[in-house]
């Protein structure tokens, strides 16, 4: 279809990047119109995302957010060149911040649960009050996602809260684990869960 029609921005999830260049004839298209590829719905491991600049489209885009919020932060494609693990900064209508389990804002580089509002977050599920009052609380709709701020307000995702695994007391942040696996030749996709362990927890 980019062929076909001249696309020239499309949006994907990192598993439709992943398939389209796991076909054997990719170098037979011409995928020369595409001036931008938007990601989101999942994160976008960095072997992966410097596949896709090699081979469909060198400018990335990336979005963060989630349906009950909405988009709320937007990585550009300079951006991804410079602060490629990041997923950008807060949009104009949206508001992010990384708090401890009380609800205090964290420092720069501190990892804390990642909460967010918008005039496109919902206020609740349909018939579920208390999954509604587990994310909705105060006006923010807490994610359950982990992440941190750098000094320039750009948001690193660092995982799942319910996946953080913890060995021998210490934070283990399965995002983190995966990516350095997908980063060995030959891996195209994995998880990582974390096992109940007499010594380490």
């Amino acid at each position: 279809m980019i062929q076909n029609e001249a696309v020239t921005i499309t949006n994907l999830v990192p598993t439709m990047a992943a398939v389209m260049m796991a076909e054997s004839d990719l170098d037979t298209y011409d995928l020369t119109s595409l001036r931008g590829i938007v990601f989101a719905g999942a994160p976008l491991p960095a072997p992966l995302r410097e596949r896709t600049r090699k081979l469909l489209c060198p400018h990335l885009y990336e979005y963060y957010g989630m349906q009950e919020t909405g988009i709320i932060t937007l990585s550009k494609p300079a951006e991804k060149l410079t602060k490629p693990d990041s997923v950008g900064r807060q949009i104009e209508m949206a508001e992010v911040r990384v708090v401890d389990d009380q609800g205090g804002d964290l420092p720069v580089g501190e990892v804390g649960q990642i909460i967010a509002r918008s005039p496109s977050a919902t206020d609740g599920y349909y018939q579920n009050p208390e999954k509604s009052a587990l994310t909705f609380r105060d006006g923010w709709v807490h994610t359950g996602d982990l992440g941190r701020f750098d000094a320039e307000r750009f948001l690193y995702i660092a995982g799942r809260d319910k996946d953080m695994i913890i060995s021998g007391g210490q934070n283990i942040f399965s995002l983190e684990v995966e990516e350095a696996i997908l980063g060995l030749d030959g891996i195209g996709e994995c998880a990582v869960i974390g096992l109940a362990d007499e010594l380490w927890g």
